[in-house]
């Protein structure tokens, strides 16, 4: 009876000590795959200064992310493919087309939310919105923020300090250069504006689940911040150059 009882505990323990064992080999194996891709992350991502557990998060998400759809693509072109020109339609043509389709969207619902304000047009709410977090910036640094030529930003500075919403004054340490700062003008009419542009952020972000929401942000911020480098450094270049540059830089981080 006892040697019976002690095969059927030795029987057990061994049971579970291979268990255990499988277990453990397949959690070394993740584990390995983790570090893989941690490393990976680091390497695909220098311009990170910290490393947030959201950003690891959406990084993986968007390297295991599903290719099969699962709602109707809005077919837009037709059937005819001319001949005469080199008509395609790759992923980045299709890419370009999609942001530049969203970019109107989202125009669109600003213009709604600005309605009734003393801003015309999103341009002047993102000047303002960049200016409620500085105590000041100089034009050039505010024009550059917002992605804009030097004519057209000063246009929208123009426009602004007419209202009243900006001030603009010398730099005591550079007397060549202009400083801009919000005014308490401008900070009311922001705090009115800021219910319907966050009302119109909501319907842009559309059907997009919280983790689809932090994936598409993680890879636009990403190919964001690849495009203001070469608007910093490059901006003047014919469009071959960009191109070879692109080919040049493509997994790269800025």
């Amino acid at each position: 009876m006892n040697t019976q009882g002690n095969d059927y505990f030795y029987h057990q323990r061994l049971h579970l000590t291979l268990k255990i064992k499988n277990q453990q080999m397949k959690s070394k194996e993740l584990q390995i795959k983790l570090i893989e891709y941690i490393d990976r992350f680091e390497q695909e991502n220098p311009q990170l200064e910290t490393y947030e557990m959201t950003d690891f998060l959406s990084y993986m998400e968007s390297a295991f992310y599903g290719s099969t759809k699962t709602f109707p693509v809005r077919k837009i072109g037709g059937e005819k493919k001319p001949s005469e020109i080199p008509f395609r339609e790759g992923t980045p043509d299709l890419l370009s087309r999609q942001i530049s389709l969203l970019y109107r969207y989202t125009k669109g619902y600003a213009k709604k939310a600005l309605k009734g304000s003393d801003l015309q047009t999103i341009e002047e709410f993102s000047f303002l919105v960049i200016l409620l977090t500085y105590e000041h910036l100089s034009k050039t640094e505010l024009i550059q923020k917002n992605v804009m030529n030097k004519t057209s930003g000063s246009e929208v500075i123009k426009r602004l300090r007419k209202k009243k919403l900006i001030r603009q004054f010398a730099d005591e340490k550079d007397k060549r250069s202009q400083l801009v700062a919000i005014t308490p003008d401008g900070i009311r009419e922001m705090k009115k504006i800021f219910p319907e542009m966050q009302l119109s952020s909501e319907i842009v972000k559309g059907n997009l689940s919280v983790s689809e929401q932090q994936v598409l942000l993680f890879l636009l911020q990403k190919l964001e911040s690849y495009h203001h480098h070469l608007f910093l450094y490059y901006r003047d270049e014919p469009l071959q150059q960009l191109k070879e540059r692109t080919e040049e830089t493509t997994g790269k981080n800025f």
